[in-house]
């Protein structure tokens, strides 16, 4: 009778070491809906604040192009008297980029990223920033009171982006001195 207790609990000694790991026995269907679970969660977390801080970056990229606009125009109305009225006259004081690529309006930086950005033309009023991201317009425009003012915007460009992301617009008016740079939060952030 010991003899075979001790066979007994040898073999039980055995079988102890030749379970298998964790790992190996695979989960069960209540794990694997609680993983799918944890994973969605933390996916819906995480991605809202990702997604906004990107807008955020790409946002920067529109607010130093129109600040420099702006800043250049103020230098073209303190030398020559009046508002530029293009590009051409804007880039005696800083150059301007823009993406050239084909469908830039519709798919914005997806198409803009595989091209070379050249130089915005003289006579450009619209065009798309290097990264294509944004559509810039610049205008000149009359306020009541005011007189001619100087209005630069740029808008989100490209797909998903263009409803997601942010404006800024910038304004300056020669009579008043006054210069606004206004960054628009994101509609669904």
């Amino acid at each position: 009778m010991k003899l075979n207790n001790k066979l007994i609990k040898k073999n039980l000694r055995k079988k102890k070491f030749e379970r298998k790991s964790f790992f190996e026995q695979g989960f069960t269907f209540l794990e694997f809906i609680i993983v799918v679970s944890l994973l969605g969660l933390t996916a819906r977390l995480i991605v809202p604040p990702l997604k906004t801080s990107l807008n955020k970056s790409r946002q920067k990229e529109a607010s130093l192009i129109v600040n420099s606009m702006l800043k250049s125009s103020q230098s073209y109305y303190g030398i020559y008297g009046f508002l530029p009225k293009d590009i051409g006259q804007l880039s005696k004081f800083a150059n301007f980029q823009k993406c050239i690529a084909n469908q830039a309006e519709e798919k914005g930086n997806i198409v803009c990223r595989n091209s070379l950005p050249t130089k915005v033309e003289k006579q450009d009023e619209i065009f798309f920033s290097p990264s294509g991201n944004y559509k810039v317009e610049l205008r000149i425009g009359e306020i009541e009171n005011e007189g001619s003012m100087f209005l630069v915007k740029a808008n989100p460009n490209g797909g998903l982006f263009a409803e997601e992301g942010s404006a800024v617009i910038g304004c300056y008016s020669p009579i008043s001195g006054i210069s606004l740079l206004k960054e628009y939060s994101s509609k669904k952030a």
